[in-house]
């Protein structure tokens, strides 16, 4: 059982034996609430230890932002940030001041989510302490989730935030200038996470393209191309040319048949079995193979 299950396990008995929302600090924490920030602290978006004390009503700086989406885009959807670009780690108003959300920062504006201007390039200055609202989060989310297809709306933010509500993970896009609260960022997190957008997310990463590309292990499960069966009528017709082959070469290679494979609709052949008889029986014959123009189609 890996973490994961268990702390969900853990999760759910806690919700069963306590259905009336807690009410700390003069808020109630809902069981959507409290499901939010279980999600939150399970993935490491908060290091909080409690939902009373995760400050889930609270509005959400750039800088604790930056920590929260580097977390979610890492840990969860798989992405690399660019660490050559180094631009990214020479914001005019980040230092040491901001603790471990100075490297938070670089890492966001790594992936290209946080700190740029509308052409890409890096910003000079980054506004840890600025406040984000709705439309700013909701881009870089989609960012995030989908890359950059969502980009040249008008205003720009308007396809990132449509996008996000046809997959039904910001439901409430009506008022985009409101400040985000820390808890509907981890709902929203949440709910990518769950509805499988964030998975789907994750095979866009360039490394991760390169390495499903060409099967390698690395490749996520998630992220590999399904191989669709195909079914069909297929017609074999054989040329024999095995009457007038009368012996076969000491050494090099030869045609024993010619095969033509036919069919009305496409299908797909994943074996032909051969076997040996006649002058093939022979114990030198290395080796049978398919050619098509001279190039070989088929394993030997």
């Amino acid at each position: 059982m890996n973490f994961k299950k268990m702390f969900g396990i853990v999760a759910t008995v806690a919700m069963m034996t306590s259905m009336v929302p807690v009410t700390t600090f003069g808020y109630s924490v809902s069981d959507e609430m409290q499901a939010a920030y279980d999600y939150a602290y399970e993935v490491g978006v908060t290091t909080k230890d409690s939902a009373e004390t995760a400050n889930l009503t609270s509005q959400v700086t750039r800088a604790e932002m930056a920590k929260m989406i580097t977390v979610f885009a890492e840990d969860v959807l798989g992405l690399v940030p660019n660490t050559s670009d180094t631009a990214c780690a020479e914001f005019t108003d980040v230092s040491s001041a901001q603790g471990d959300l100075e490297a938070y920062i670089t890492s966001a504006c790594q992936l290209g989510l946080m700190g740029r201007n509308n052409d890409g390039t890096v910003a000079t200055k980054f506004n840890p302490a600025g406040n984000l609202t709705r439309a700013q989060y909701g881009t870089l989310l989609s960012r995030a989730l989908y890359g950059d297809v969502n980009n040249g709306g008008n205003p720009r933010y308007a396809n990132h935030l449509q996008a996000l509500n046809d997959d039904g993970i910001m439901t409430n896009i009506s008022n985009p200038n409101v400040l985000e609260l820390r808890r509907w960022v981890m709902k929203t997190l949440q709910t990518a996470d769950e509805s499988g957008v964030a998975t789907a997310a994750g095979c866009n990463d360039p490394l991760t393209i390169a390495a499903c590309a060409v099967g390698d292990s690395s490749c996520p499960a998630a992220c590999e191309t399904p191989e669709v069966a195909k079914s069909g009528s297929l017609n074999v017709t054989l040329t024999d040319y095995s009457s007038s082959v009368k012996s076969a070469p000491l050494g090099g290679t030869m045609i024993f048949n010619a095969v033509k494979f036919a069919s009305s609709e496409e299908v797909t052949v994943n074996t032909v079995t051969l076997e040996r008889v006649g002058l093939s029986s022979r114990s030198d014959i290395d080796s049978v193979w398919f050619e098509k123009d001279g190039v070989a189609v088929s394993s030997k």
